[in-house]
């Protein structure tokens, strides 16, 4: 029998108490399936999530998740900011510990400024509920959001510490902290946005403030044996806008205050963005930050195939390789790129009968 060696994707990952099966993350990806009026997880998600979940990545990646009404993105988003909603997601959590050898996190949100942009016919709440840094639309057309004053700033804080701490009891592995794609935090810390004249305005460092400030309430609400991830946008593509050399002093100063990995993405704080595309655009930012910050990144965006994937482990490129598209064309994605690769043990004794090669005698 010969010996297959085995690919830096297919080996395992272990931070603070946790321990990953391979580097693969199923990025997290918004449903909207939730109730709109409760905001709370259903079958749709329990079929949907479950089946990524035996697909054989390492982390499954929920989500992003308000972490209170105002911050939904859509009518439909999956909210923990009650513990009757933290109480809906211990049965998803319950299924991946019980049935897989997966791990799951849930990416934590606040949408700011972009909160309801996609239901603004069932929204609940008033239009002048939306808050952001500055009193700044995202567009022509979009409704302007509350400037946060700082007793607000003290709330919102705490409300991201509260979900961190619902999610504890709910049954996630891992928490992530959404900073990007022009998001409430990614709105303090882009100067597209942020206009204050206060410790949360100006310099780089006081638009950072918050987002360092979040983190730490986080990693006091967590267990020490926890992973904390933020996710960040490296680059806002507009020129004026948020640079790489920012998000290496955020990236370093939020591994400072408790996080554990940055996930790498970009964009989504301007409309008038131009993106400079190649396939790897954002694995190019992670290799990036990486080597400029020594921080330990996720890599997300454009990659089809483990070869793909692998390379980045390979190059140094990325400590874990986050899998967005290819994950909902094929829930086992990682699984079968496994197949391709030659490496029948991930794939449980009920899956592997189909991947036996038998011989196909054709009838006379």
């Amino acid at each position: 029998m010969s010996f297959i060696p085995v690919p830096k994707l297919f080996t395992p990952y272990r931070i603070r108490g946790l321990e990953l099966v391979n580097k693969v993350v199923v990025a997290p990806m918004c449903t909207w399936f939730a109730d709109p009026e409760t905001n709370m997880i259903n079958d749709a998600h329990l079929v949907h999530y479950g089946s990524l979940s035996l697909g054989g990545a390492g982390l499954l990646m929920f989500e992003g998740t308000a972490v209170e009404k105002r911050g939904c993105i859509a009518a439909g988003d999956a909210g923990l900011w009650n513990d009757e909603q933290a109480h809906a997601l211990t049965r998803l959590t319950s299924f991946v510990h019980h049935q897989q050898s997966a791990k799951i996190g849930i990416q934590l949100a606040h949408a700011g400024r972009k909160a309801l942009v996609r239901d603004v016919s069932v929204e609940t709440a008033a239009p002048s509920s939306a808050i952001s840094s500055s009193a700044v639309a995202y567009d022509v057309g979009w409704r302007t959001p509350v400037a946060m004053t700082k007793a607000d700033i003290v709330q919102i804080t705490e409300t991201f510490a509260a979900a961190a701490r619902r999610a504890v009891v709910a049954g996630f592995d891992w928490v992530e902290i959404h900073n990007a794609h022009g998001y409430l935090l990614n709105q303090f810390t882009s100067p597209l946005v942020n206009c204050r004249t206060d410790e949360y305005g100006g310099s780089l460092e006081n638009r950072c403030r918050l987002s360092i400030e979040v983190v730490q309430a986080v990693r006091r609400a967590i267990p020490e044996s926890m992973p904390l991830s933020v996710r960040i946008s490296c680059v806002d593509w507009v020129e004026g806008g948020w640079q790489m050399e920012d998000s290496v002093y955020l990236a370093r100063s939020l591994c400072a205050a408790g996080v554990d990995l940055i996930h790498v993405s970009s964009g989504g704080v301007s409309p008038g963005q131009v993106i400079v595309h190649s396939w790897d655009y954002q694995l190019v930012l992670s290799a990036q930050l990486r080597a400029a910050a020594s921080v330990k990144t996720i890599a997300v965006g454009g990659i089809a195939n483990a070869e793909e994937a692998n390379d980045v482990l390979v190059n140094e490129d990325a400590d874990l390789v986050a899998v967005g598209r290819e994950h909902l064309k094929d829930p086992y994605w990682t699984r079968h790129q496994a197949a391709v690769l030659g490496l029948p043990h991930w794939f449980p004794p009920y899956q592997a009968l189909a991947y036996r090669k038998r011989a196909r005698v054709r009838r006379e």
